[in-house]
């Protein structure tokens, strides 16, 4: 079942057409979606905080409480992995979207029916590319916060100091309360391999793999142990097959 989230602040909007176009389109697509209402940016990020995030949320720039852009920026600092439409009365805002990682903008002078053609979009899109994610306990401006990341966007795990870190293709957080042989264990069954000790490594970002480093897609080189070149590339060989299936 997908679950929907809707914030904006003018309920007649949401009442009289977002939520009979986005009923209307679960019903032509036989979509099982559960639409929730928030009409205060703040409780919806309240909601990612308690690990209860949506898988597509439709947000009103322009709100009293709390800005979307501002409500936008705090749920991805949360969860990279839903799907975000920025939905407002003022169309030139478009350009300034693009920092959040939208997958949609939609107009409130748009018709009903161009509204419903872009929210079956979405729905199609999340559909075929729902993302695989993790939840991991960090470290972000000195508080301990939870946070849902797709697995694509990890590049690896290393340890320093016994001191846990995954490094994403945004930023390095701190690991709380994790044990580096535990992350071995649980992300070695998710595509990672261990290149060697204090460093496990996403095996979809690679893009070389020499006798004693590889290079990541963005350029970064990670030292590689002697001897795990063979067993490497028989992963990434694994993964491919499993990944044409």
């Amino acid at each position: 079942m997908l679950d929907i989230a809707v914030c904006d602040d003018e309920i007649t909007f949401f009442n009289y057409r977002l939520r009979p176009v986005i009923r209307k389109v679960l019903l032509e697509t036989n979509t099982d979606a559960k639409i929730r209402y928030f009409s205060d940016g703040n409780k919806l990020i309240e909601r990612f905080n308690r690990r209860e995030p949506s898988d597509i949320v439709f947000l009103d720039i322009d709100m009293p409480s709390v800005s979307g852009k501002t409500v936008a920026k705090k749920l991805r600092e949360i969860d990279s992995a839903f799907f975000l439409a920025f939905v407002t009365s003022y169309p030139d805002e478009v350009f300034s979207t693009i920092p959040y990682n939208i997958r949609s903008f939609i107009s409130k002078s748009q018709s009903d029916e161009e509204i419903a053609s872009e929210i079956k979009r979405i729905i199609f899109e999340y559909r075929k590319a729902r993302p695989e994610y993790a939840w991991l306990s960090v470290y972000k401006n000195n508080k301990r916060v939870n946070v849902k990341i797709v697995l694509d966007n990890i590049m690896y795990f290393y340890c320093v100091n016994r001191e846990v870190y995954v490094k994403t293709s945004f930023e390095d957080l701190k690991l709380a309360d994790s044990k580096y042989t535990d992350i071995v264990h649980k992300f070695s069954e998710k595509g990672f391999f261990e290149i060697c000790r204090g460093y496990i490594v996403n095996i979809r970002r690679i893009q070389v793999v020499r006798n004693s480093d590889i290079e990541l897609d963005g350029g970064e080189i990670l030292p590689l142990s002697r001897g795990k070149s063979r067993e490497l590339m028989s992963e990434i060989s694994m993964l491919i097959v499993a990944g044409s299936e």
